[in-house]
């Protein structure tokens, strides 16, 4: 979805690895978005020069640690009298192609 600009308007980068990181902000637009999910190890080196040229917004987001990972996973498993106690699928409310997903 790059409206005819060179790059995406919104990168997010869910691995964590510092090739990732720096992908991310490469593959990000003039006056774009980069959201960082994944926790790298270390310090990976970022292209500053490219996020000041570009005006780069970069947002960090953590939404829970890895050792939560197993009783989340839990909770999904879980059924009780009414069926799943947690199910992931009613977070979705619908699919769209790629294509799609830039009118969305």
């Amino acid at each position: 979805c790059t409206d005819g600009h060179e790059g995406a308007d919104l990168t997010i980068d869910a691995a964590g690895f510092a090739a990732t990181s720096q992908v991310a902000v490469y593959a990000t637009r003039p006056s774009g978005r980069m959201v960082q999910v994944g926790l790298p190890y270390g310090n990976p080196p970022i292209p500053m020069s490219l996020v000041a040229s570009r005006e780069i917004t970069i947002v960090g987001s953590h939404g829970f640690d890895a050792q939560d990972l197993p009783d989340l996973l839990e909770l999904i498993a879980t059924n009780d009298d009414e069926g799943k106690i947690m199910d992931p699928c009613q977070l979705v409310e619908r699919e769209v192609t790629l294509e799609e997903g830039c009118k969305a």
